[in-house]
């Protein structure tokens, strides 16, 4: 029987623990549900608690409980091995469940031992069971640590990873609760401050993990916690590596258009800082989020363009990031048929500008002579100076008046006069943009696109970077195109009168001398059974519907599901609101409970007990063996506390039998002197300190207790 004559902790702390275990239980078979059934890890993780719980009762001495937890698991393994061999001696096929029992039991072998002594020393050791939460944080991270390399493999959506850590603290924390018996909730303290220190640790780990994702996208994609797609932000990088993961498929309808898949423009620039997303002035930026319903985006710029459908199956990608050729006029998010192998599927519509060199559009942008340019110009040709790059720009444009022409002349300098290198190499002087330009001359897609937009700014004329994928038009396959990550990609957006923005690829084709490098190959057998899956479910491909009863089902695209994810995605603003929304609550209930009492003498009684409170909450704790009485008269004593009076007051609301209005108004003269001396004798420190943790913090009343 788990019941102690003194306390149910040591129950409470087992199914805390259990919940907190179980919870890694289940992050552990996300790997490994291809080969172990759940309903045998559920066992193995209650036999494994109900063992530590067992040891315990026998109070058996570590080195010993520790071998027994760790024969455990073969003894069970060589009772059910002899079972099925008899059974086997006498029916046929018994010998089929040792092999699956075994599929089973090796994998679970070392979560059994951990389980089984970390139960056994959190309930022996109830006091160190920061160590077990430790533990628990370590296997924590290190289960959702291969969670990279722009892949989600254990969750179907990025946003469910943060639900996880989430679910993770909260376990953590109510563990650390119950780790003492008589006062639990002077261990709620401990956790809250212990607990925030291991998740920013996990948290900066993670970051230092996800700083070197960077470089390995190009200096494009980023692998975060919640999400995996592009980084908000440029970055030069002197040594980068490309995965060759596929993260989506494309399908295009219409005329030939530049195989530029944007996902976002990058806008701001700060010199220390270099391109990042931002919002300018008076202008409206491209969506960069998969709408919950059909959009449609007001047509600026027609001139020239011509209408190109595409279709996004997105696989290891955010699920919510929108991309498309520049420029889209409509989204249409679609609905997924059941078990799709795709996070998302959405349907954009463009307005697709095709340069035709010699003639045409080309023509037309040499011989223009202006028009109203974009709303936010000062925005966009707003930089540092910097003399030498504007030196090699006016160098590079010298007797061109145009600005086509000039962007044109940019852009050709940049392919002709550089080559393309994984490995730009260290600045010596700490600007990699220089060591670029005028020392190694050669980087990858990233610096060809910083050192163009910087180009043309200088110039005065309106650029930005844009950022997304380069689709290879000789990779399609029945009018689909798939995307890698190593087709990652920073391009330059230049505005042009009458035409809006176009984009200029100044990435030279050209490999740095002595560099090798082939670009990575889809999976055949994987492209062909995605396309085959999604021609099999053409059908089930439908525009999403938004009408009220489908708010709450299944469909992840609704706006109720979206507000969750949302929510999930910023959890380390909503759990401190609700902490602090918790803690005003706490406070403000025995006055509200005193707002709607009746009759002079409840009021009172009830405002007297919620000073009671507070005091405890800063600091002033009575002794157990003390009247309400004596701990008044002790705290006018011995700290200046005028209680004494107010205290003489309560106990006449208490005991008397009528309380008129008189003696209510005596009291709330004499608590306003109370607070107003408290006010004095009680530092701004103490009092926040009560407000965000609410217990006795009297280290005298807590020695004497512990006596």
């Amino acid at each position: 029987m788990l019941k102690s004559s003194k306390s149910l902790f040591p129950l409470y702390r087992t199914i805390a623990f259990t919940l907190s275990t179980g919870y890694l239980y289940l992050l552990y078979y996300l790997y490994l549900r291809e080969t172990v059934a759940l309903s045998f890890l559920t066992v193995t993780l209650l036999i494994s608690v109900l063992t530590g719980i067992l040891i315990w009762r026998w109070k058996l001495k570590v080195i010993p409980a520790l071998v027994v937890i760790f024969l455990v698991p073969w003894i069970i393994r060589w009772s059910f091995h002899s079972f099925t061999g008899v059974l086997n001696y006498f029916f046929r096929g018994a010998g089929l469940q040792q092999v699956f029992f075994d599929i089973g039991f090796w994998p679970l072998f070392l979560p059994f031992i951990y389980s089984g002594v970390a139960c056994y020393l959190g309930l022996r050791y109830p006091r160190k069971v920061f160590w077990i939460v430790l533990g628990n944080s370590i296997l924590f991270l290190l289960l959702l640590w291969p969670q990279g390399g722009y892949k989600i493999t254990i969750v179907g959506h990025p946003s469910l990873l943060g639900v996880s850590v989430i679910l993770f603290v909260i376990f953590q924390m109510i563990q650390l609760m119950l780790q003492r018996r008589r006062s639990p909730r002077k261990s709620l303290l401990y956790s809250l401050v212990v607990l925030p220190m291991i998740l920013i640790l996990f948290l900066f780990l993670l970051g230092y993990y996800n700083e070197g994702t960077v470089a390995e996208g190009g200096g494009l994609l980023k692998s975060t916690f919640f999400r995996f797609d592009f980084s908000k932000y440029l970055t030069l990088e002197s040594e980068i590596s490309l995965s060759d993961d596929l993260v989506l498929l494309m399908r295009k309808e219409g005329p030939p258009a530049n195989m530029l898949l944007r996902r976002m423009v990058l806008t701001g620039y700060r010199r220390e800082r270099g391109f990042f997303q931002d919002s300018p002035p008076g202008d409206t930026l491209p969506p960069t989020t998969v709408p919950n319903r059909n959009i449609s985006i007001p047509r600026q710029y027609e001139k020239g363009r011509h209408p190109v459908k595409q279709e996004y199956f997105l696989f290891n990608f955010d699920p919510g990031a929108l991309l498309g050729l520049n420029e889209p006029f409509r989204v249409i998010p679609l609905r997924r048929w059941d078990d799709s192998s795709f996070l998302r599927i959405y349907q954009v519509d463009s307005l697709v500008l095709t340069r035709e060199r010699n003639g045409g559009v080309e023509a037309d942008l040499f011989f223009s002579s202006g028009g109203a340019e974009v709303s936010a110009t000062n925005y966009y040709t707003a930089c540092d100076e910097d003399d030498p790059i504007l030196d090699l720009a006016r160098q590079i444009t010298v007797g061109i008046a145009n600005r086509y022409g000039k962007v044109r002349a940019i852009e050709e300098y940049l392919q002709e006069h550089y080559w393309y290198s994984l490995t730009p190499g260290v600045s010596l002087q700490g600007d990699q943009l220089h060591h670029f330009l005028f020392d190694s001359k050669k980087g990858y897609c990233s610096y060809f696109a910083f050192a163009m937009t910087l180009m043309c700014r200088l110039l005065e004329i309106p650029a930005r970077v844009a950022i997304g994928f380069y689709v290879d038009p000789m990779g399609e396959v029945m009018n689909f195109y798939p995307v890698r990550a190593d087709m990652a990609h920073a391009w330059v957006e230049v505005f042009f009168p009458e035409y809006g923005w176009i984009e200029f690829d100044p990435t030279s084709t050209r490999l740095a001398p002595g560099e090798e490098y082939a670009f990575g190959a889809v999976d055949a057998v994987e492209l062909t059974s995605l396309i085959e899956e999604i021609l099999d479910n053409r059908e089930g491909i439908s525009p999403v519907s938004t009408s009220p009863e489908e708010l709450f089902t299944g469909e992840k695209e609704s706006p109720f599901r979206s507000g969750l994810m949302k929510i999930a995605a910023r959890w380390y603003l909503i759990l401190p609101f609700l902490y602090l929304l918790f803690m005003v609550l706490r406070i403000l209930n025995p006055y509200l409970r005193v707002f709607f009492a009746r009759g002079f003498d409840r009021q009172v009684r009830g405002l007297f007990q919620a000073d009671m409170r507070l005091l405890l909450f800063i600091g002033y704790k009575r002794d157990r063996q003390e009247s309400v009485q004596e701990f008044c008269s002790r705290l006018e004593t011995e700290q200046g506390i005028p209680l004494e009076q107010l205290c003489g007051l309560y106990l006449e609301a208490q005991f008397r039998e009528d309380f008129p209005l008189e003696r209510k108004q005596t009291f709330s003269r004499v608590r306003k002197e109370y607070y107003r001396a408290l006010r004095k004798r009680v530092p701004f420190h103490r009092w926040l300190r009560g407000f965000l943790f609410p217990f006795n913090w009297n280290k005298r009343d807590r020695n004497r207790r512990e006596r």
